[in-house]
């Protein structure tokens, strides 16, 4: 797990009041997935979801160290984390 996260760091970007990104979350979380969540609220955060180079303005987006993708869809999401290296379930003890 340690070296999938330093070496494909995990972004989360949402909305307040978004049921995909509640969902998206959950994913994360039922995985044990280590992650970092940005809300985006005002024009500053949309600007620096812009730079990392997110096209459009559609939420939850994922980045998986320099892969991105936007929309959730759960099978390309767990994808992606396999490919980091990421453990399928949670390690974390109950």
């Amino acid at each position: 797990m340690r070296s999938a996260a330093d070496r494909y760091p995990v972004r989360l970007y949402t909305t307040r009041e978004c049921a995909a990104c509640d969902a998206a979350r959950a994913q994360l979380i039922q995985r044990g997935v280590p992650f970092v969540e940005r809300t985006l609220g005002g024009e500053a955060d949309v600007a620096a979801f812009r730079r990392m180079g997110f096209a459009d303005l559609r939420v939850p987006a994922l980045s998986v160290g320099s892969e991105k993708t936007q929309g959730y869809a759960a099978d390309e999401w767990h994808l992606m984390l396999d490919a980091a290296g990421y453990p399928k379930s949670s390690m974390m003890p109950r």
